[in-house]
């Protein structure tokens, strides 16, 4: 049995204001939720899939909290991290730790390109490769805003790097 309620007024993505610009009137509520069927394949779909799938790879391959705390800091896959080492991490200001941040999407990219640049790989294609990976590798770790701009940034960066063209970080970073 489910029962029909106002949103909230709290702002948030279930507040009254963001639901009535999705055309929400009222939000249902019910203590048991049965899936009847299941929607076909989508891009979230398939993204989740893909996130499950590595945060069970990395639970197999190594020890909790180890694994969540890992699958957290690499990939931005957050929620089996056990509440005590949240609460450290918090604590010890740590926390930041757990998002994607500039420095993961430059070291995905770094290692792309030094990978190619051993295998005598041209330019265009370290650039290339090094393009799809840090998308992927944002896309992957939940496509924040700091992921996002950092992945902007790096794309800025390896074109004008690649035109011969000095880079300034503080002036790049005033765009992003």
């Amino acid at each position: 049995v489910a029962r029909l309620r106002a949103a909230d007024a709290r702002p948030g993505p279930l507040s009254a204001a963001s639901l009535d610009h999705q055309g929400v009137d009222a939000v249902a509520v019910s203590p048991m939720v049965t899936v009847l069927a299941r929607g076909g394949p989508s891009p979230a779909r398939t993204l989740a899939e893909l996130r499950a799938g590595i945060a069970a790879d990395v639970t197999s391959a190594a020890p909790d909290p180890a694994a969540s705390f890992l699958a957290a800091l690499a990939f931005g896959i957050h929620g089996t991290l056990p509440a005590d080492s949240t609460r450290s991490l918090q604590d010890s200001g740590l926390a930041h730790l757990e998002a994607t941040s500039g420095l993961k999407v430059a070291i995905v990219a770094g290692i792309v390109a030094r990978l190619l640049a051993l295998a005598a790989a041209g330019p265009r294609m370290r650039l290339g490769a090094s393009a799809v990976a840090v998308a992927g590798y944002v896309v992957i770790a939940g496509g924040g805003a700091a992921a996002a701009a950092s992945a902007v940034m790096a794309g800025i960066v390896g074109v004008l790097g690649r035109s011969g063209r000095r880079v300034e970080p503080l002036a790049l970073l005033s765009l992003v």
